[in-house]
């Protein structure tokens, strides 16, 4: 999850010189050249599938423009140096940990639709609705829906086919 501010849950300031030089293909910020003292402690992540959520907090704490916008957002998804997000496992259950602590946007790798095609068994009526899962095959594509407008309909994945 991340916010912007000081999220307890996850501080993105102590990352960004891992995805400065892990993360090679961040549009504008391959322009700049940034000197940062970091302490990484990804001991404590419990594997790759937070590189999405970590290269977006990146992205929004390294850019002037404001990604998240009081939005509650969360992701899983490994990550490629060349930006493509792939599968992981556990979904399910990241999800309903993510509804619980109020995720309004959980970006699920889009490999892993398949896995989703049961989601709705396993969370309750009213859970259906919150979080809004939106499924990514790349950074890119996640920070693009990150700037789309808050009215907007957000790809889904029965609207989104592996091609």
């Amino acid at each position: 999850m991340f916010s912007r501010g000081n999220n307890p849950a996850f501080n993105f300031s102590n990352y960004a010189s891992f995805a400065s030089k892990r993360f090679k293909n961040l549009g504008t910020l391959n322009n700049h050249r940034f000197t940062l003292k970091v302490n990484i402690k990804l001991a404590q992540t419990g594997g790759p599938s937070g590189g999405l959520i970590f290269a977006l907090g990146v992205i929004e704490k390294l850019t002037q423009e404001s990604l998240v916008r009081s939005r509650n957002i969360a992701g899983t998804g490994t990550i490629t140096n060349s930006g493509k997000v792939g599968p992981i496992g556990g979904i399910a259950e990241k999800i309903i940990g993510a509804n619980r602590a109020g995720v309004d946007l959980f970006f699920a790798p889009i490999e892993n639709c398949e896995d989703l095609k049961n989601i709705e068994t396993v969370l309750s009526k009213s859970e259906r609705s919150r979080p809004k899962i939106v499924p990514v095959a790349t950074l890119a594509e996640a920070v693009s829906i990150l700037r789309m407008p808050s009215n907007s309909q957000y790809p889904s994945c029965q609207s989104t086919q592996l091609e």
